[in-house]
């Protein structure tokens, strides 16, 4: 996987300043935030939502600071919200200082770790000013109770849409939904860039979009 420039610069701004701390000076900490991205890029499953990729990092380094690290854990956040990529609990990168490896050289091991996810956006009712948290990166939306946003509308279906972040805009796609989904009163079929503020309808259960 090739980085994009704008998130390989949004990198460089996280992680600006914090590479002796972490590495004692002896690595690159942008090379090692590229590989971690890259270490999430290779292990990309699906699912019924979409692209998952790994949420927990463990970097083994030979010389140090053992801690976890928040730039870090931002580079993850930031490289989902880039790719589309969902993560199924908050990112976690773990630095490891290992006395087998060798000066200079970094490994990486992945794997999911579910959790609790801070939310980025909300779904505010139209009716009664409820606010619905958003949490996961790639959201399912429906009535079932296993969808990430829970929708407890009979108009609304068990799986209603997917809403989700990518190359720095929103997008709503509503998956195949008996009564269908409309923003700001236009029904879409197709994969559909949203802002804040806009007018979510789900069935007939309308709800603006506020990630501010």
């Amino acid at each position: 996987m090739a980085i994009a420039r704008s998130l390989e610069r949004k990198i460089e701004r996280l992680v600006e300043g914090v590479g002796a701390r972490l590495f004692g000076g002896g690595l690159d900490v942008l090379e090692v935030a590229s590989r971690i991205v890259r270490e999430a890029d290779l292990n990309v499953t699906h699912d019924a939502v979409g692209p998952v990729v790994p949420n927990h990092f463990d970097v083994f380094v030979a010389d140090g600071e053992a801690s976890s690290s928040a730039q870090l854990n931002e580079v993850v956040e930031e490289a989902a919200r880039e790719n589309g990529w969902r993560l199924k609990g908050p990112a976690d990168v773990v630095i490891i200082v290992d006395a087998n490896m060798s000066a200079g050289s970094v490994a990486i091991e992945s794997t999911t770790v579910p959790g609790h996810r801070a939310a980025w956006a909300y779904l505010e009712s139209a009716r009664d000013q409820r606010r619905i948290p958003i949490r996961m990166n790639r959201a399912l939306i429906g009535r079932s109770r296993s969808a990430d946003v829970v929708l407890a509308d009979l108009e609304v279906s068990r799986g209603q849409a997917i809403l989700w972040t990518e190359q720095g805009a929103v997008w709503l796609y509503d998956i195949g939904s008996a009564n269908g989904t409309a923003v700001n009163g236009r029904p879409i079929t197709d994969a559909t860039r949203i802002a804040d503020g806009d007018l979510l309808t789900f069935g007939l259960a309308s709800f603006r979009l506020r990630t501010t």
